[in-house]
């Protein structure tokens, strides 16, 4: 086994990637003039190290659940692969350094939020993951906090176009996490972590919560157009995206079943960098 795969795991390279994405997208939709691109290398380079960091923190906060579900039970702490010591110097070390990268090489306001940010996932999403369902909500906050330091990081203030840009994102995530949670149900019920579809035998309260949040988002990505942020050019496309996503949610929504569960989450990641594809077009177009 490579020395380094266990780190990338701990990491949460993908969730990296996604948070690339999102304050790529703050930046590029606060349209910096000019446009520097050293600015936004260093955006990525001090993002990668706050979320490789909150990765693992979030990892050596939950081996003992990691290791009761089979989704999780092979990472790297369950396993012995690395100690949990390591993990969590080496986690705070790349939050703390990327934190202070960005408030050096960005900004002071973009090194505030990215601290935020890790504050929030660990020191709230994280335990609230075993006391209430809510926990999907809160965790929605740090997952749309990148837009805004991007956004901060471009302009050096946090304005109503990046307050925008975090409400489409934050109710990106709640039906994208509650389809998730469907499939895996019955392995966060072994591990006691408080999941709407754990909690909710019925899929009721599930239902409700992803047809809420889903209109929620449909309104949200109205928002950039009646703020005169974005044109007619990301409208179109993100309700082509938007509607796509919609109907794989309804599919689930009347009927619940781990299949359709896995459809309305694969559209959910599908949805993220199309939308992202939809707000550089228009940038291209109109900037």
């Amino acid at each position: 086994m490579s020395l380094y795969k266990p780190w990338i795991e701990v990491a949460k390279l993908r969730i990296s990637i996604m948070q690339w994405v999102t304050v790529a997208m703050g930046y590029l939709l606060a349209r910096p003039d000019p446009f520097h691109a050293v600015t936004l290398l260093h955006l990525l380079i001090g993002t990668f190290c706050v979320s490789a960091g909150a990765g693992m923190l979030n990892n050596w906060w939950e081996p003992h659940s990691d290791a009761l579900m089979d989704r999780t039970k092979n990472r790297p702490i369950p396993t012995q692969q690395l100690r949990p010591g390591a993990v969590l110097t080496v986690g705070l070390i790349a939050s703390l350094l990327g934190s202070g990268y960005l408030w050096v090489f960005c900004n002071p306001l973009t090194g505030i939020v990215a601290f935020l940010t890790v504050l929030t996932y660990i020191l709230v999403y994280t335990p609230l993951k075993k006391i209430h369902w809510l926990n999907t909500y809160a965790g929605g906050i740090p997952g749309a906090l990148p837009a805004i330091g991007g956004w901060a990081a471009a302009t050096q203030n946090i304005s109503h176009g990046a307050w925008a840009l975090f409400l489409i994102l934050f109710f990106w995530q709640i039906p994208h996490f509650l389809s998730l949670a469907w499939i895996y149900r019955d392995d966060y019920a072994l591990a006691n972590i408080k999941m709407l579809p754990n909690c909710d035998p019925s899929g009721r309260k599930t239902r409700l919560h992803m047809a809420f949040t889903m209109g929620c988002l449909g309104i949200s990505l109205l928002i950039p157009v009646y703020i005169h942020l974005m044109s007619a050019i990301y409208l179109v496309f993100a309700m082509i995206f938007y509607l796509y996503f919609l109907k794989q949610v309804f599919v689930f929504l009347n009927d619940a079943t781990i299949q359709t569960a896995k459809k309305a989450f694969r559209a959910s990641i599908f949805f993220l960098p199309l939308l992202f594809i939809a707000i550089l077009a228009d940038i291209l177009v109109f900037h």
